[in-house]
């Protein structure tokens, strides 16, 4: 039998019939007398005659008024998402039809970015018609496309000599500082479990460096690339900044190694959006998202506010386009879900700078509370209607109607299709399999209260910008809705922010460190419930600051004690410097000179910790809240207080001044999470 296939075999080589192939493909006779077998078996055909004729090829259409179904993802799904009627209204879908992605992000003479966020991206019929017929997913999200004919190095800095090769020569020295000094940064409370940052994103960095280095793998990923070279670029600055006095790597070599990896990445991202979203070349859903959390980070890093804005676009796009959609959705992709539904509602909380007097607004309030209370009071048969839908962008407008009697004692919880799709925690109800507490040591429950107290804030600054009087009906249900809300966050904050033992990440007895770490986290865990609180009187109350100070009081003994709990412990090598979310929020609604200047400084060394160049933004945020109230309170008790130019009625607004304010006024956005 052996001789026998041995005889059958062409005698020439591979190159021979690779050679033959390529003559028979350029000699139209042969194609046109008959069907030509090359190879060494005969089997390769090569015919003028088509598999599939196209006269017979299927045809698909899709009606976008319809439910969002997707068998397969497919760059056509996008056409529900881009439904701008039923998505975005406002400053959060940027101006995706106009020339928002110019080269602006490459030159320095470019608009400011707050001005673009302030633009509403309600685009006409005549727009719509053409966003659907887009295939440019990454264009769609504000990253600047590549030129037509623009070489690929030609994005990166011309200025710079830096080379792949040389980037990737400092890899390893790179990636283990993200590892031991980045990461740890990026959890709010010190944990013992390991992060999904480097569960993912830096073991999927290691591996990427491998491939493009000794292991010599042809066709990297474009998102693979995003995810290392936005490690590298991360780790880079934060040298540069950290350590000018680095022997393995000079700062200024931190620095451009930094500019050619950040503009590396941002080029994989995009062209992983544009080609590796669907098709033959497709990358892994896990891969991409992995890319775009890692591009949030860096973009955070630099305080590049426009472009970690359109990242997160980017996210909830490639999360509703290919991974609601899933059947079954993996424990690792929901870490990555739950690592964007963090960065998203801890950022939509400070994010004040919405065109909030748009007229189209209300009408969709009105009509989301309408639905939303009728599949409340509607049967069992019609609960699927309480999922929120994956079709389309969130705008934060949407406020849940899942009140019952009592809010915190009702014993319904989410199923786990509602848990996976409801990623903005749009439902209230808690989710049994939710693994926020594992990742970030918070409960989903505080996430929530937060997304919650965000969403019917921007109702109510939706309706006092518009100064519409709204029916009573809207009133009824705000009210029922903020009601609810105050109960179940003072509830919480009652309880002093302690953890169930059942929600202990892993057990504490003979562990001294791990019962360390579950002290110091149940110590800012209490002073971000008692921020939360002032968060919810700030934002739907609008109470006076003397009646929050016993709450700045909390939160700043829940810092000074995770500052104690941490100091205790020597050999305490967890690098997390604490979330400033607490901080910030406490500390604009301080009164007492030591409190403020406490606050100033724990804020401060942590910005000296932090990676994150913004941090320090956060105090002078602060110092400009205190000094307009101050200055306001000062002239209101004497004439001759200096009145720097403000008007009276600007000086009565200045008493009232809150960091709400402050944001507004300088088109800022604080980047907290």
């Amino acid at each position: 039998m052996n001789s026998t296939i041995i005889a059958g075999l062409s005698s020439g080589s591979v190159d021979a019939s690779l050679t033959e192939v390529d003559a028979c493909t350029k000699d139209s006779d042969k194609l046109r007398n008959g069907i030509v077998n090359v190879g060494p078996f005969g089997v390769f055909s090569l015919s003028d005659r088509p598999s599939i004729d196209q006269a017979e090829a299927p045809v698909f259409t899709q009606d976008i008024d319809a439910p969002v179904d997707f068998p397969t993802a497919s760059i056509s799904d996008l056409d529900s998402i881009l439904d701008i009627g039923n998505a975005l209204g406002w400053n959060d879908l940027f101006d995706t039809g106009l020339d928002f992605t110019s080269s602006g992000h490459d030159e320095p003479a470019y608009e400011d970015p707050l001005t673009m966020l302030a633009r509403v991206a309600n685009q006409p019929p005549e727009l719509q018609s053409a966003l659907h017929q887009s295939s440019d997913f990454s264009s769609l999200a504000g990253i600047a496309p590549v030129e037509p004919g623009r070489r690929d190095g030609a994005l990166l800095h011309a200025s710079t000599r830096t080379t792949d090769g040389e980037l990737l020569s400092y890899g390893q020295i790179l990636l283990k500082h993200f590892k031991d000094v980045i990461i740890p940064t990026y959890s709010p409370v010190p944990m013992n479990s390991r992060s999904p940052w480097e569960i993912m994103n830096c073991y999927a960095a290691v591996q990427t460096l491998a491939d493009l280095t000794f292991l010599n793998v042809r066709n990297v990923k474009h998102a693979n690339k995003a995810n290392l070279y936005g490690a590298l670029a991360c780790s880079a600055y934060n040298i540069a900044k950290t350590r000018p006095d680095c022997a393995s790597i000079s700062s200024s070599k931190c620095q451009q190694i930094g500019d050619y990896a950040s503009r590396s990445a941002k080029k994989h991202l995009q062209d992983s959006l544009r080609t590796e979203t669907t098709g033959p070349q497709k990358a892994r859903y896990k891969d991409q998202l992995m890319a775009i959390n890692m591009l949030i980070g860096l973009a955070t890093l630099l305080e590049n506010r426009h472009d970690c804005r359109c990242y997160l676009i980017d996210a909830e796009r490639l999360l509703r386009l290919r991974g609601l959609n899933k059947s079954v959705l993996s424990r690792r992709a929901r870490l990555l879900h739950h690592v964007y539904t963090w960065l998203r509602i801890v950022g939509e909380s400070t994010f004040v700078i919405h065109d909030y007097a748009n007229s189209i607004l209300l009408p969709r309030i009105e009509s989301s509370l309408s639905k939303s209370r009728r599949s409340t009071n509607g049967t069992q048969e019609d609960s699927t209607a309480d999922v929120p839908s994956h079709g389309h962008l969130d705008d934060f407008l949407r406020v849940d109607a899942h009140e019952g009697d009592s809010g915190t004692d009702s014993d319904e919880h989410k199923d786990d299709e509602i848990g996976i799709r409801d990623i903005h925690l749009e439902d209230m109800r808690p989710w049994s399999n939710t693994l926020y507490l594992q990742i970030y040591g918070i409960p989903e429950t505080w996430l929530s209260l937060v997304s919650q107290t965000t969403r019917l804030a921007n109702v109510i600054d939706v309706i006092d910008a518009t100064g519409t009087v709204v029916s009573r009906s809207l009133n009824a249900s705000l009210q029922r809705k903020s009601s609810m809300l105050e109960t179940m966050i003072c509830s919480m904050a009652s309880k002093n922010g302690s953890l169930h033992p059942k929600d202990s990440l892993e057990s504490t007895s003979g562990n001294s460190d791990a019962q360390k770490s579950v002290n110091a986290s149940e110590a800012m865990h209490r002073a971000m419930n008692s921020a939360l609180v002032i968060f919810f009187y700030r934002r739907i109350r609008n109470v006076h600051p003397w009646i929050l100070q016993p709450h700045v009081h909390d939160v700043v003994e829940g810092l000074k004690e995770f500052d104690r709990r941490v100091a205790k412990d020597a050999h305490y090598t967890c690098g997390t410097v604490g979330t400033f979310w607490p901080a910030f929020m406490a500390g604009c609604e301080a009164t007492a000179e030591s409190t403020r200047t406490w606050l100033s400084s724990w804020l401060e060394k942590r910005a000296q910790d932090s990676p994150t160049t913004g941090n320090r933004s956060s105090i002078q945020i602060m110092s400009q809240v205190w000094r307009r109230r101050d200055a306001a309170i000062a002239t209101e008790h004497s004439d001759e207080a200096p009145h720097e130019g403000r008007t009276r009625s600007q000086r009565k607004a200045d008493m009232k001044c809150t960091w709400v304010h402050v944001l507004r006024d300088e088109k800022y956005w604080p980047m907290l999470y």
